[in-house]
């Protein structure tokens, strides 16, 4: 153990004269240890240190020594200046300077310590000025705690939290704002065009043929198209304007201050040079609305662009302008209806004119009217021919619904397949979460039958309770697959993931309405959950049911820092928090699923 070198000052911290004791006379000023003081010493399982007031090391013990990776000896060659991070050398001085000059007694700092490899460790700090009887300054006594890795846990979660918030506002695959933010934004923006009776423009735009590009090219051809056209909107856009992936191949343009004129002209601009790109193979087609900020809404801008959007495609199919393989009709679909329309035209010899006025779909009143639609013109509609055109608009609607459920059921699975790649990519990082939801999803839908809930509810149910988890996905891993209790700050963060899954699932097109009842998952019945605070039936079905059966089997399985609880106590534990915590109705559904399971 070494002791009182006061040599020359160290660079930075000439806070004081040297002490004009010599050598031995400081040794006596300190006094020898005792035996006992020494061991404690030497054997603290933190680093301790006795500094001059010019910070030369005047005794160190092992264990700093371990932090710093040198050796006693080393340490007490050099001073605490040679050894401190240079971002945290002044505040160190700063302090010190306040303890020799009577401002403070001690002193508290978490700060970066260099190893001699380059490396850095992070210590927490604690340091007390010991003064001499005449009162003037004698040395510093410091404890240091290796706090390493818990400064780099809070990296991760600042690292995390970041990741979160770009999760929350960004599309993951175009890296433009996301639908959320494009509303919230139109909002605000709309709001200030009211208030200063300015214009504001919104443009939709809709790659043509998407789904025939993914069908044909796969799902990484068509996210390329999604990035390039994503990335060509933004380029071609002014600074104030906002742009934003606002569904599966739909882009949003925000345009303050700007008339429905100068937004055409800028939508036209980027459809011309998305035409101009032969090798991507897609192109847009773009609705406009516009306001002078009087009694505009959000909402009635998007509808407004919307309907354009709608328009403008059924006028070029009208006038046989390129659509560039885009069909509202699927080629599914259109086909059937060409055969109900030629069917009638050529056996019936009826007049399918009228049709239009029975079905809407501007796409289906072209196809009616024609080549392969053989019309009477001149001829008045009998009563027989009436009924037998509500009959024909009637097949034709079905169709079409049919094609479209059946696309959007498609499309659903496509989208639902990214979500399984989200919780194949947490199963990997954490083996309970992937086999933990989907145990919980049978409990879940056998709950739901029990209550008597449809069959598309209790489908909805089943898919609250796989995709509960899912928001985990921006959850560092030394927070995830910590061994232990978490910290309050690991807590905080752990109750983001139901809003981070409300977000991914609200931007995931076919499962945008699971996402109220994934935010809501642990809201407590009695009001006391998480995050928005709601209570009793104010809570999804889907959340309340899905929070018990996630509690039973959460209970009833093994984990890292317990083990699984017996069955008779879970189930007392169900029946304790009925009301409270649980839906006092699932409960009971859950203990009579139980009680089957194990009598079958």
């Amino acid at each position: 153990m070494g002791y009182l070198r006061l040599g020359q000052a160290a660079p930075g911290l000439r806070v004081s004269e040297p002490s004009p004791l010599g050598r031995d006379e400081s040794e006596l000023e300190l006094g020898e240890p005792t035996e006992l003081f020494r061991s404690a010493f030497d054997n603290a399982p933190i680093g301790i240190a006795l500094t001059g007031t010019d910070g030369c090391f005047l005794a160190v013990n092992h264990c700093l020594g371990e932090l710093t990776g040198r050796t006693v000896e080393e340490l007490l060659q050099t001073t605490f200046q040679a050894i401190t991070h240079p971002e945290d050398l002044a505040q160190t001085i700063h302090d010190a300077r306040r303890m020799i000059a009577g401002e403070r007694v001690k002193h508290e700092i978490e700060k970066r310590y260099l190893t001699p490899d380059g490396n850095v460790v992070w210590g927490l700090l604690r340091t007390k000025l010991v003064r001499d009887r005449d009162e003037r300054p004698l040395h510093f006594i410091s404890h240091i705690l290796d706090i390493t890795n818990r400064k780099e846990a809070e990296a991760d979660m600042i690292s995390s939290a970041r990741r979160l918030q770009t999760l929350a506002l960004r599309d993951p695959l175009t890296g433009l704002r996301n639908r959320h933010v494009f509303r919230q934004v139109l909002e605000t923006e709309v709001e200030r065009a009211c208030r200063y009776q300015r214009e504001i423009s919104v443009v939709i735009f809709d790659i043509d043929g998407f789904s025939q590009i993914n069908a044909a090219s796969g799902s990484a051809r068509a996210d390329q198209v999604l990035r390039v056209i994503g990335r060509r909107i933004e380029e071609s856009s002014r600074r104030p304007d906002l742009v934003a992936r606002t569904g599966g191949d739909e882009f949003g343009l925000i345009l303050p201050e700007t008339h429905p004129r100068g937004a055409r002209q800028a939508a036209q601009r980027i459809s011309d040079d998305l035409k101009a790109l032969t090798d991507l193979g897609a192109t847009v087609s773009f609705g406009i609305a516009g306001e002078t900020g009087i009694t505009a809404t959000a909402q009635t801008l998007i509808d407004a662009a919307e309907t354009a959007l709608h328009r403008s495609r059924g006028r070029q199919n009208r006038n046989g302008g390129e659509t560039n393989g885009h069909q509202r009709l699927n080629p599914r679909a259109e086909e059937s209806v060409r055969r109900i329309l030629g069917l009638a035209s050529e056996q019936l010899s009826v007049d399918l004119t009228p049709l239009r006025d029975l079905i809407g779909d501007e796409e289906i009143c072209a196809l009616a009217t024609s080549e392969n639609a053989k019309s009477r013109p001149g001829t008045e509609t009998a009563a027989d021919e009436t009924a037998l055109l509500r009959f024909l608009a009637s097949l034709i609607e079905e169709v079409v619904e049919r094609e479209q459920t059946s696309q959007d059921e498609r499309e659903s699975a496509v989208n639902l397949s990214g979500i399984h790649a989200l919780l194949a990519a947490l199963d990997a990082r954490d083996d309970y979460t992937g086999e933990h939801s989907r145990t919980v999803v049978g409990l879940a839908r056998a709950v739901a039958e029990r209550l008597g809930l449809s069959v598309s509810d209790a489908e909805e149910v089943e898919q609250v309770a796989l995709l509960h988890d899912v928001g985990k996905v921006g959850i560092p891993d030394s927070v995830l697959l910590k061994r232990g209790p978490l910290s309050q700050q690991e807590w905080a963060l752990m109750r983001e993931h139901p809003a981070v899954g409300e977000r991914v699932v609200a931007n995931t097109e076919g499962l945008a309405h699971l996402a109220p009842a994934i935010r809501a998952e642990h809201e407590r019945y009695d009001g006391s959950g998480y995050p928005d605070g709601l209570r009793g039936l104010e809570i999804p079905i889907a959340s309340r049911i899905t929070l018990a059966c996630d509690a039973y089997h959460a209970m009833t399985s093994d984990r890292p820092y317990r083990d699984a609880l017996p069955e008779a106590r879970a189930r007392a534990k169900l029946v304790a928090n009925a009301g409270s915590q649980f839906d006092p109705e699932v409960v009971e559904a859950i203990l009579a699923e139980i009680d089957q399971r194990a009598g079958g």
